[in-house]
């Protein structure tokens, strides 16, 4: 089973130019419960199972398994979903030998840009980071959390 290292940040700027591909993604939730989360995401024209452990102690990395399905499995699992799913456009953005993973949301967190460093070991730091959301449950979209729209400012 593959180990998810979790670290999530708040992204300020114009990181299109440097953009090599994106995709949408539409994902929701049969269980987000702390201490374990099955997600049913489409990414692109791709059906996905995930589901995911308990955060480490420190909250940075997690169990993660995640198995491609058919297209319209995925789409009828979603309808069994928690209310309020997610839809997003993920950027990849190449720095040094690693890609960041920056995801712009729509409808209920419409505003919301998150960067995910995508790396087995160190990060280079993209200029239009401004905030890591890692720890403090601002990278935290599942349903039961409260919307961007709702957050504090």
């Amino acid at each position: 089973m593959a180990i998810e290292i979790e670290r999530k940040f708040l992204v300020s700027g114009d990181f299109l130019p440097e953009a090599v591909s994106s995709t949408r993604i539409v994902q929701g939730y049969i269980c987000s419960q702390p201490g374990r989360t099955v997600r049913i995401r489409i990414r692109g024209e791709e059906g996905f199972l995930t589901i995911k452990g308990a955060s480490d102690e420190k909250g940075l990395s997690r169990y993660e398994f995640e198995q491609k399905i058919p297209l319209v499995d995925a789409e009828r699992l979603l309808e069994l979903c928690e209310p309020g799913a997610i839809d997003k456009v993920r950027y990849l953005v190449p720095r040094g030998s690693h890609t960041w993973e920056v995801d712009v949301f729509h409808g209920a967190n419409e505003g919301l840009i998150l960067a995910d460093p995508f790396y087995n070991t160190g990060i280079l730091i993209l200029t239009y980071l401004y905030s890591d959301a890692t720890l403090s449950g601002q990278g935290d979209t599942r349903p039961n959390r409260r919307f961007f729209g709702g957050w504090p400012r």
